[in-house]
């Protein structure tokens, strides 16, 4: 079963948090509109909720413009971090900052909604922004981002903020960006940065000793093309339940996942996954579900039609859909859903206790599962969400054969041409009310064994589906609404 958690003020979610012993959550991003006087502004907030209720929502009010990219949170309270242009008003603290450019800003706030500290990055700078976030047992901080001497020179940063909001130590590394954190152990974190030199991208990462204060070069990947923003970077990556490292990046049409087996790092395991189509596609992030250990969970933006693999087929109901796919520890593709009505973006995917949420936003209404979320606002805001996947109940598992309890002559029939298919695409049919519902279809081999799933929504009532890379036989063809079977044809391929 999934919980879907909206809200009514417009704004895009950069970061979630949870606690899942009780479901409590914390998110951030950008605010467009005061969730009050209904004023258009550009303002970092953080907001907490609890058991699926918002208790209260902070906002950094006064800034040009501004993000909180990201959050972490214990029992105490919880620590964001982000960027600003010109000052902020946060509870009953202000900073004032230079409006021509950004200055990373980090703050601390209790459960209770209390301003512990806020700090903003020393002055003086071309630019700085903080891009990711660890809070310590100790209440402080880890905090990764970067900064700009002048307009040539670009540096990572890594800062260890005490628990006071006090700059303890920073670390450094030359021509590169600071990007993603994550705890490896006791006290041991992997730092992710980007090196751009002349003439080529590499990701890097480092492990860091909190207790000695030592940065120790793990590996490098390269030729790895990033977004000028990092919130658009196509990168992840994380420690599996068996202590692997895995990597996970987009470039062009290929999406490559690395599995780095142990510590050592000696051995590693590439999988590389290709999309086709006249789309284009976003990769937001992967996550292990510690329900079923060894299996993960990938998200993309889609915008137009993408083909996975020649497994996957989406095409977005709107202008961008949210693409989920499951992969198991060979990495082969076991399933996949998409989510989305008009406009539906991902932002980050986040496991914790045992569950997996995503957060993102969307424009108009939302369908997630069965859940048809009207957006009720008449000025078409952007508005954020995050919905719970208990388990990867979303994804149709490739193993899955026709159910016994899917009664084919009771469906409506069909309507499907050419049929037999001769050139690797069918053309389906719908009317009436079907047309207007976010719609899949499984095909299903004469030994009912499930071989292919294409979501999409179409207005016109109209579906193409890809067959090439199906073999010369009959197949069994459903089609469902909101996970319902509507109804049924049988499809030949003929070559």
């Amino acid at each position: 079963m999934k919980k879907v958690f909206f809200f009514i003020w417009c704004f895009t979610m950069s970061s979630l948090w949870i606690q899942a012993q009780v479901e409590r959550v914390y998110s951030s991003g950008t605010l467009y509109r005061h969730p009050e006087s209904g004023v258009v502004i550009n303002s970092p907030y953080v907001s907490y909720s609890q058991n699926g209720q918002q208790s209260w929502m902070v906002v950094g009010l006064g800034t040009q413009e501004g993000r909180f990219r990201a959050v972490s949170s214990s029992m105490t309270g919880v620590i964001a971090a982000g960027y600003i242009k010109g000052s902020i008003s946060l509870l009953d603290k202000r900073i004032v900052t230079p409006q021509s450019y950004e200055t990373a800003i980090a703050t601390s706030i209790s459960h209770e909604r209390q301003l512990n500290w806020l700090y903003a990055h020393e002055t003086g700078l071309a630019a700085s922004k903080f891009y990711s976030v660890i809070k310590l047992r100790s209440g402080g901080a880890l905090i990764s981002g970067y900064e700009k001497r002048n307009s040539q020179s670009e540096s990572a940063i890594l800062l260890h903020i005490s628990k006071g909001g006090e700059l303890i130590w920073k670390k450094k590394v030359a021509d590169s960006k600071g990007l993603k954190l994550i705890r490896a152990g006791r006290h041991d974190y992997i730092w992710q940065i980007e090196n751009v030199s002349e003439d080529r991208h590499t990701q890097q990462y480092y492990l860091l000793n909190l207790l000695t204060n030592q940065k120790t070069f793990l590996f490098s990947e390269e030729n790895v093309e990033l977004e000028e923003d990092y919130y658009n970077n196509q990168s992840d990556f994380l420690i599996t339940s068996t202590g692997d490292l895995i990597t996970a990046r987009l470039k062009q049409n290929k999406l490559q996942l690395t599995k780095y087996n142990g510590i050592n790092l000696k051995d590693k395991i590439i999988r590389t996954y290709r999309f086709a189509g006249s789309g284009q596609v976003l990769f937001k992030g992967i996550v292990e579900s510690q329900r079923e250990k060894g299996r993960f969970l990938l998200a993309f933006n889609t915008i137009g039609s993408i083909v996975l693999d020649n497994k996957v087929s989406a095409d977005a109901a709107g202008s961008e859909n949210i693409l989920l796919v499951s992969v198991d520890a060979a990495g082969n593709i076991s399933g996949h859903e998409q989510f989305g009505t008009s406009v539906a973006s991902a932002g980050r995917l986040k496991e914790t206790g045992g569950r997996i949420a995503l957060a993102g936003h969307h424009v108009g209404d939302l369908l997630i599962g069965r859940r048809l979320i009207k957006d009720a606002s008449d000025q078409q805001d952007v508005l954020g969400f995050y919905v719970f996947l208990d388990n990867l109940e979303n994804a149709d598992a490739f193993n899955e054969t026709l159910s016994d309890s899917i009664q084919i002559e009771t469906l409506k029939p069909l309507v499907m041409f050419p049929n037999p298919v001769s050139d690797g695409k069918v053309t389906i049919e719908t009317s009436g009310t079907d047309q207007l519902q976010y719609s899949k279809f499984h095909l299903y081999s004469e030994e009912g064994k499930l071989v292919k799933v294409a979501g999409a929504q179409n207005t016109e009532g109209r579906f193409v589906i890809y067959t090439d890379n199906l073999a010369i036989g009959v197949y069994q063809v459903i089609h469902f609404i909101n996970n319902k079977p509507i109804s049924a044809g049988k499809l030949i391929i003929s070559q």
